[in-house]
């Protein structure tokens, strides 16, 4: 209001409004992980009174420079997501910084925002310990190897022979302990190469590694001639005991596969044929092994036993065959008395 001399007076009305100061806020979760050779954008919004004026920063130039950073530095629009594009880092930025984000209105009212770490980090890799490797078909094969990268979890499969080995049939696997291994399953005999790369998860790809896989037939094992050792224990004529047995107490085997292929047996019943009390003798190598019965024939019975080939990658094959022990029955003094006869003729 104003009055003048001869009292007149006038009256201007001025309105103000208490504005919220205005305010940045990064959606994207820190740290925000950058891939040398490969672009990144950073999503974030904005509040106050427009026209607003924004101003990024990194606080280590030799990471990010100012070339690196591609934004709008004048904001007419609060409705819509603001983006920050990071152009492509060298080798030599490989680092860790962060920005330095300050906004301010048209009142020049300013805010900073809190800082925002930034790594900037190589691209992934990875190294196979093995370069050739020989499977046995529909049986896994482990094949240890280092990544390195960020969040790295696609695995990429080029086999050059897919009837061999399908791409799908080679899974990536990440342990406990951090570390990777990859379980290839040949499908068919036949020798593949395999390239293989690893995608970051900004979408960068390594180097190819390459494996040359080698397909083989799994095992087999084969009883030759007769399944089955029968055994007669012989008793004199007062109905003991003899040491000695008649009947053939062994069994040859053929075994087939990838070498060296190990062989061991199994019993159902372990109180006629214990193998590991020695009653199974397995000797023999390359595919012709024989397997010596030689259990102390305290008693009649029956046992099957069930041989066992592994080859060299833990795939196995098995056979059974059948022990008979048969006690000799007490000859009849007719009976005697004719081989008595017998041998004096």
């Amino acid at each position: 209001m104003a009055i003048d001399g001869n009292n007149i007076e006038t009256t201007k009305t001025l309105i103000c409004q208490a504005r919220e100061p205005p305010m940045i806020t990064v959606i994207d979760e820190s740290p925000i992980v950058v891939t040398v050779g490969f672009k990144r954008s950073i999503k974030y919004i904005v509040s106050g009174l427009l026209p607003l004026q924004i101003h990024i920063a990194s606080r280590v130039a030799n990471v990010l420079n100012p070339k690196n950073l591609v934004y709008d530095g004048n904001v007419i629009d609060v409705e819509s997501e603001q983006t920050l594009q990071i152009l492509p880092p060298t080798k030599k930025q490989v680092g860790t910084t962060s920005f330095n984000m300050s906004i301010v209105d048209v009142n020049g009212a300013r805010t900073d925002s809190l800082d925002v770490v930034c790594q900037v980090v190589n691209r992934p890799t990875i190294l196979l310990k093995q370069k050739n490797i020989k499977t046995t078909k529909n049986h896994p094969y482990v094949v240890p190897l280092i990544i390195n990268g960020y969040n790295v979890q696609t695995l990429q499969v080029t086999s050059s022979n897919v009837h061999v080995l399908p791409d799908s049939n080679v899974v990536l696997q990440q342990n406990d302990d951090k570390s990777y291994e990859i379980h290839v399953t040949g499908q068919v005999k036949g020798t593949t190469n395999v390239e293989f790369v690893v995608i970051d998860g900004n979408g960068a790809s390594s180097s190819k590694a390459e494996l040359q896989v080698m397909v083989l037939q799994p095992p087999t094992i084969e009883i030759k001639d007769q399944r089955n050792v029968v055994l007669i224990i012989e008793r004199d004529s007062n109905g003991q005991k003899k040491n000695n047995v008649r009947g053939s107490n062994f069994v040859e085997a053929i075994v087939n596969g990838f070498y060296p292929i190990h062989l061991h047996a199994l019993s159902s019943n372990l109180d006629m044929v214990n193998p590991s009390l020695g009653h199974l003798i397995i000797q023999g190598s390359g595919s012709k092994r024989t397997i010596t019965v030689n259990t102390p024939y305290k008693s009649a019975g029956t046992a099957v036993i069930r041989l066992v080939a592994t080859d060299g990658n833990s795939a196995s094959v098995s056979v059974d065959f059948q022990v008979d022990i048969i006690q000799e029955k007490k000859k009849s003094k007719h009976q005697l008395w004719i081989e008595e006869q017998q041998k004096n003729t």
